[in-house]
């Protein structure tokens, strides 16, 4: 049974500003700012993941082929907003890196613990790629080494600026499109923290960069929600690819951190 969750409020804490700005405004398309707006887009939101993860279930998508798995990620609990239910709320489904109310989640919980870690003084920068990788076929292992070459990518990039920065944090993925199966978008971002007296180096020139020099509330905002930014292709792109992509990363690390304790797992 799908339990009717109504969203009735939106969450008051700028941590649920900054997951709505991350995920239902990407997954959903321009939202207008007024609060029912907003809780009628994640109504909508609501039903597209339900609608994905039936067309997941039907193309294979083992963690979901079971009607039991099925329906407990139907059911996960939402957020961003206040809800009523018709039963008692769902659990986490744990698809962190899938499922919008658990990704949503993880930037609530992550903008959460860095307005404690940031320092007035601090420099703010985000950095992100958005390529287009086309490949001969959807084999798991050719998957698997595209998230490789990307995550090597990062971890070259976070390692040449360790040293400069208080704290790094990092992700990639892979998702579809709608127009070609066999076309992934490959997506590598980061947000770092820099000492006023510091810089940031070595960004490859076709990246997305950006600095803000006043580490305040709005700033913070824009980097975390831009960095890590859904992977809309999961949610909206070719559902064969996705079931590779998805069969492909499990049980690998796509978010990761440097320096910053880890709140993203």
């Amino acid at each position: 049974m799908d339990y009717n969750y109504i969203f009735t409020k939106l969450g008051y804490h700028e941590s649920s500003h900054v997951a709505r700005l991350a995920v239902l405004w990407p997954l959903i398309g321009k939202v207008g700012i007024e609060p029912c707006e907003q809780l009628q887009a994640l109504q909508r939101l609501l039903g597209s993941w339900r609608l994905r993860l039936k067309e997941l279930a039907d193309a294979g998508y083992e963690r979901v082929a079971d009607h039991r798995d099925l329906q407990y990620a139907r059911n996960c609990m939402p957020t961003m907003a206040e809800f009523d239910v018709n039963a008692t709320p769902g659990r986490e489904c744990n698809m962190r890196d899938f499922c919008p109310w658990c990704y949503a989640r993880r930037l609530i919980a992550l903008y959460s613990g860095l307005k404690k870690k940031i320092g007035i003084h601090d420099r703010l920068v985000y950095a992100r790629s958005n390529d287009e990788e086309v490949v001969q076929d959807l084999s798991t292992n050719l998957i698997r080494s595209l998230i490789n070459t990307h995550n090597k990518t990062l971890r070259k990039l976070v390692l040449a600026n360790s040293k400069t920065t208080r704290g790094i944090y990092w992700m990639s993925s892979l998702s579809p499109t709608k127009e070609d199966e066999l076309t992934l978008i490959a997506n590598c971002s980061l947000f770092a923290a820099i000492p006023p007296e510091e810089s940031f180096d070595f960004i490859p020139t076709h990246w997305t960069y950006e600095e803000f020099a006043i580490a305040n509330a709005d700033n913070l905002k824009t980097c975390v929600s831009k960095a890590f930014r859904y992977p809309t292709g999961l949610m909206h792109g070719c559902v064969d690819t996705a079931v590779a992509i998805l069969h492909a990363r499990e049980k690998l690390r796509l978010f990761d951190s440097c320096g910053f304790r880890k709140d993203m797992k």
